[in-house]
C-alpha cells in the first residue's frame, strides 16, 4: 500500500502498466475484454499456445452412439456369419429333439436297454462294474442278494450310487448290517451281516423264522430250524428275550416245554411236550417254574393224569384234572362219603 492507503500492486498480481497474461484475462474479464487482452498479449510479442485436450483411444474416436433399435439388427450380423447360424441351427435342432426323444418315452426303453447316457460314456472309458464281491457272515449266497441291488450289465461303476445301493440291502429282513464299497476302474464289493434265526413265531396260522430283535426273516417252510424256540401270540416275536429268560430259569424242564403262548401280550402259559398246560403268573414267572421244577422232582407232577398247572395265585397251585381223572376222583370221593355214611 502506498502512504494515500492504495495499494500499491494490483491484487491479481499484474503489475500496473503491464500486459495482464491471457489465462487471467480468459479466466476473469468479461469476453470483451478478455478479447482485447489477447491481442495486447499478441501485440506484446507473447503469443498464445492454446491447451487441447489428449486424444481418444482409436478403438472409440469414430465410436458412434447405436440406437436401441440397432442392437438387434448388430446381433443378427454377429450371427449371420459363417459357421455361427450353422452351429446355432444344430444346437436348436439337437435340444428340440432331445426333448422330444425324451418325453415320447423312447429314451427310458433306450435306457432300460442300454444304461443312462452317463453309464455308457463311464463303461467306454473303463469305469464299468466288470465284479461285484459278496460277502455274507451266515452262509447266504451274494446271487440271493445280488438282484435286490439293483446293478445290472449296464451299471457303471462311476455314477453308481453307493448309498442307495445300502439302503436297498438294509430293507431286506436277512440283512441286519451292510456296507458297499467302490473299488476303482471296475470293482465292487459288499459286506453283509445277517440276522442270524432265534426263533419260530406262529401268528394267525403262519409260522415264520425271527431273529433276535424280533423281525421275521423268513417262513418257515422246511424243518431245518424246528429246533428253535417256539412262541404263539400277537406280540410273543417282540418279547422273545423274555421267554428265553423263562426257559434258562426252567433248568431241566426247559427240555420239556414244547411252546410259550403269549396271552393278552402280557403273561405266557407253557406247552409242555406230554400236552399239560402251565399257566404263569404275569409278575415274577420264574418263581413259579422253580416252584414246578421242585414239584416235579419231589411228586412227579407232570407224571399225573393232569390237564394244566396254575401258578396265578401266589404261593398256590391249582391242578386240572383230565376227563377221565376227574370221573375217577368223582367216583373215588363218592365212595369215601358212603363209607363214612354206613359207619356212622
Amino acid at each position: 500500500m502506498d502512504g494515500g492507503g492504495r495499494f500499491s500492486g494490483s491484487l491479481n498480481g499484474v503489475t500496473p502498466g503491464a500486459a495482464m497474461p491471457a489465462w487471467h484475462a480468459d479466466a476473469f474479464a468479461p469476453p470483451s475484454l478478455a478479447a482485447s487482452a489477447r491481442n495486447v498479449a499478441v501485440a506484446a510479442g507473447r503469443a498464445l499456445t492454446p491447451t487441447r485436450p489428449a486424444p481418444l483411444p482409436s478403438h472409440l474416436r469414430n465410436r458412434r452412439p447405436v440406437a436401441k433399435g440397432q442392437k438387434w439388427l448388430q446381433l443378427a450380423h454377429h450371427f449371420s456369419k459363417p459357421g455361427v447360424g450353422l452351429a446355432m441351427a444344430l444346437l436348436l435342432l439337437g435340444v428340440v429333439g432331445g426333448a422330444g426323444f425324451v418325453q415320447s418315452g423312447k429314451y427310458a426303453a433306450f435306457a432300460a436297454e442300454n444304461g443312462s447316457i452317463g453309464d455308457i460314456v463311464a463303461r467306454s472309458i473303463g469305469l464299468g462294474i466288470t465284479a461285484v464281491i459278496v460277502t455274507t457272515d451266515n452262509g447266504t449266497s451274494g446271487s440271493q442278494l445280488l438282484p435286490v441291488t439293483g446293478i445290472n450289465k449296464n451299471s457303471s461303476l462311476l455314477f453308481l450310487n453307493a448309498g442307495s445301493v445300502r439302503d436297498r440291502l438294509m430293507a431286506q429282513p436277512l440283512v441286519q448290517q451292510a456296507s458297499v464299497r467302490k473299488l476303482y476302474p471296475d470293482r465292487l464289493v459288499i459286506d453283509v451281516i445277517e440276522r442270524k434265526p432265534f426263533a419260530i413265531w406262529q401268528k394267525d396260522g403262519k409260522l415264520s423264522i425271527v431273529s433276535a430283535d424280533g423281525t421275521p426273516i423268513s417262513t418257515m417252510d422246511n424243518d431245518r430250524f424246528a429246533m428253535l424256540p417256539f412262541v404263539v401270540g400277537e406280540g410273543a416275536n417282540l418279547q422273545i428275550q423274555k421267554y428265553s429268560q423263562l426257559l434258562a430259569a426252567a433248568g431241566n424242564l426247559k427240555s420239556r416245554i414244547r411252546s410259550g403262548i403269549l396271552v393278552s401280550e402280557r403273561r405266557w402259559d407253557l406247552k409242555m411236550t406230554n400236552g399239560v398246560d402251565i399257566r404263569l403268573p404275569e409278575k415274577h414267572p420264574e418263581r413259579a417254574l422253580q416252584e414246578l421244577a421242585r414239584l416235579e422232582q419231589s411228586s412227579q407232577v407232570l407224571e399225573k393224569d393232569v390237564i394244566s398247572l396254575d401258578f396265578r395265585v401266589p404261593d398256590r397251585m391249582i391242578a386240572r384234572l383230565s376227563e377221565g381223572a376227574a370221573d375217577a376222583r368223582r367216583a373215588q370221593l363218592a365212595k369215601k362219603t358212603k363209607h363214612k355214611v354206613g359207619t356212622t
